[in-house]
């Protein structure tokens, strides 16, 4: 029956893989497909230090913007943002919030690209300088609804709903709008894997397509995202993945994190970035993040090969919530969803039992009752654990002084009837020998 299940989600992966493909190639005699959309400059700075690879993170806020199908890790409500400025004038703005709900995960999210101050300007032929007419600003708009779902012990499925806004309301006529969905899956093969795949804009025809004031219609670019990721559980984790866009040629991203003191992280990736036609570039990134109780700040530096002006600094932070949970843990059919307590703070991952006897507050051989594992701070519950130990540990050394002291009393003679009175510990022997036996 297992190996069925696996078969038939496997089966519906690769459905929903050659459905979208399809999709794009019919896209060529529809709508012409648009620019740059606003979430390929990045999901957050964490991800981009790692070359913008987002399909396998899972068990983040941020998977909101990348793989919906990630948040099913969360275990609390998370507040994910990142700031950054690109060729001095386009800023770069992201903020969502994320929480675990009994129906599933919910997310909210607004990203956004603007250049202020523009000033426009008369065309002059002649050379003469051009006359002022005002300023305005432009730039794209994104908000985002977000869901996911677990469908068992290793798969989950997520969606996300867009709506975007683009152009400037201070010029007639470059204003537009639109929506469109992207759906994800997340599929855990082992502790240290996980599988993702992201389909982008799958909506088609005038419903998935912007809208001008003009009315001008212009097609969104689909595409496809198929990714992996690896965490070796001693403070590793390697992530990459293959991008495909409809008219461009297929981009790759790879990159990796690593603890190198404590709470502090250090990262780099790489990314083949397509310039179209087959043409491509590779850029590098880096970043370091760092963890304080539930605060976490990162920063992330892109460099573009071709253009210093494309290279740009991201800077990120993500807040989690610990008294604003979602539905307890409990322990089913050998499985314990929403696990909250952990070594360096809330898991919120979903852990099978022998998964959580390694990681559980980072204490090897935890063995684990029949009764609920309740929502809990991850530092105070690793305090409280190693209190209890503490005591569990004294209070044993005194029963086993306790018991080796009454052992000594009960050596002193009487070991079998009509024999000799030995010698017991530090109790000396009485000098006078039972000649009868002991009744």
């Amino acid at each position: 029956m297992m190996n069925k299940k696996r078969w038939g989600i496997k089966r519906l992966i690769t459905s929903l893989v050659m459905v979208v493909m399809m999709m794009m190639h019919g896209a060529h005699h529809g709508h012409r497909a648009s620019g740059a959309d606003v979430m390929d400059i990045g999901i957050s700075a964490r991800s981009i230090g790692m070359g913008r690879s987002y399909v396998g993170i899972g068990g983040r806020g941020e998977a909101l913007f990348g793989n919906p199908a990630g948040m099913s890790g969360i275990g609390c409500v998370e507040i994910s943002s990142m700031y950054g400025e690109m060729a001095g004038d386009v800023r770069y703005s992201l903020l969502g919030i994320t929480m675990p709900l009994r129906v599933g995960e919910f997310g909210i999210g607004y990203m956004s690209n603007k250049m202020w101050d523009m000033i426009e300007t008369t065309a002059e032929a002649d050379g003469r300088d051009a006359r002022v007419l005002g300023r305005f600003s432009y730039g794209n708009d994104l908000y985002i609804l977000g869901y996911d779902r677990v469908v068992n012990d290793k798969t989950s499925v997520g969606g996300r709903l867009k709506y975007y806004k683009r152009g400037s309301g201070d010029l007639a006529g470059i204003e537009g709008s639109g929506i469109n969905m992207d759906i994800g899956v997340m599929y855990r093969g082992s502790d240290k894997l996980r599988y993702g795949i992201v389909m982008n804009n799958i909506i088609g025809g005038d419903l998935g397509s912007w809208g001008y004031t003009n009315m001008y219609n212009e097609g969104m670019r689909r595409g496809v995202d198929v990714g992996v990721g690896y965490d070796n559980g001693r403070g590793m984790k390697l992530y990459g993945e293959f991008s495909g866009r409809e008219g461009l040629p297929i981009e790759v991203r790879c990159g990796g994190e690593w603890d190198i003191w404590k709470d502090l992280q250090m990262r780099i990736g790489m990314e083949d970035r397509a310039m179209g036609g087959n043409e491509s570039y590779i850029n590098y990134t880096v970043g370091i993040g760092y963890r304080i109780g539930e605060l976490e700040v990162n920063y992330a530096y892109y460099n573009d090969v071709l253009s210093s002006l494309n290279s740009r600094h991201f800077v990120g932070i993500n807040v989690g919530l610990p008294y604003w949970c979602g539905r307890k843990a409990e322990e089913k059919k050998g499985v314990l969803t929403d696990m909250y307590v952990g070594a360096k703070g809330a898991v919120g991952k979903k852990l099978d039992i022998g998964m959580l006897k390694k990681k559980m507050l980072g204490i090897r051989g935890v063995k684990l009752g029949d009764t609920k594992v309740v929502k809990t701070n991850g530092k105070k519950a690793v305090k409280e654990y190693k209190n209890k130990k503490k005591n569990q540990n004294q209070e044993l050394k005194m029963r086993k002084q306790k018991k080796g002291k009454n052992e000594l009393k009960s050596k002193v003679i009487n070991k079998a009837k009509g024999k000799t009175i030995k010698k017991s510990g530090n109790l000396k022997a009485p000098k006078i020998i039972a000649s009868k036996k002991i009744r």
